[in-house]
């Protein structure tokens, strides 16, 4: 393997954006070359074709012909901490996501700003056990808004934060709508009814709408969400026990032509 360069949070984010150009979290197969070129040190072009035939081979696992973020930081090794800011895995649910972002949203705003982001780190690296410098901080802080700030606005909204924090997997990913049987709706109300009594309240709603919105490739913001269910309150929870019960869960389907 190609013996690469040290990378620093700031070097690898610089480098990254240089070839995500278009923002869409994926280095494409023709552009990869040249990024390893970029990142590799002391190293002949011959080997940096074995190296780039090897690592699609280990990594591209769908055969797409493209690395995300993750798959390439796992090769390169950032430093130890700047991997929270690329990690895969165990994200939060969506009401969890939810949560997070209405406490580091303190203006409501819409957006996590610079300091409010600066105060997500903080408390995250905290909860892991780790303490950063004030100034290793800031260096952090640039460097998550410089892989997740896609429109340079010194800020994240919702679908770059999610970006930042990835939601847990979507149940509804892989379902299709059009063929919904019986035992689908049974397992559906089961996934969501968390608590086991048999209805699906506000928060378990929550999650469920959100995961609709995921899977249609729309915005789940707070408000979308909220919106979203108010219209599905109001049309499909006929006994007003501001509860969605297994009947009804099938009149939200409908309603959301699904």
């Amino acid at each position: 393997m190609a013996h690469l360069r040290i990378c620093t949070a700031e070097y690898f984010t610089d480098t990254w954006r240089k070839y995500d150009a278009d923002g869409n979290g994926y280095i494409e197969d023709k552009e990869l070359k040249s990024f390893l070129t970029d990142l590799a040190k002391d190293e002949s072009t011959t080997d940096i074709e074995k190296f780039t035939k090897t690592f699609m081979q280990k990594y591209d696992k769908n055969k797409d012909g493209k690395i995300d973020m993750r798959e390439l930081a796992e090769v390169l090794k950032p430093e130890e901490n700047f991997l929270f800011l690329i990690r895969t895995g165990g994200g939060p649910s969506s009401v969890e996501f939810k949560k997070i972002w209405s406490k580091y949203d303190a203006d409501a705003s819409g957006y996590i700003e610079a300091c409010e982001l600066k105060n997500f780190l903080r408390d995250a690296y905290a909860s892991c056990g780790k303490s950063l410098s004030a100034e290793k901080l800031d260096e952090y802080t640039a460097a998550a808004l410089k892989l997740y700030d896609r429109d340079d606005n010194h800020k994240l909204d919702f679908n770059e934060m999610i970006k930042l924090l990835p939601l847990a997997t979507n149940y509804l990913k892989d379902l299709q709508f059009d063929d919904l049987k019986e035992a689908d709706f049974k397992n559906i109300f089961a996934h969501y009814d968390k608590n086991n009594d048999n209805s699906i309240e506000a928060c378990e709603l929550d999650k469920l709408l959100c995961d609709l919105l995921r899977k249609d490739g729309k915005q789940a913001n707070p408000k979308a969400i909220g919106d979203l269910k108010q219209q599905v309150m109001q049309h499909c929870d006929k006994n007003k026990d501001g509860k969605i019960q297994y009947g009804e869960l099938k009149l939200v389907f409908k309603f959301l032509g699904k």
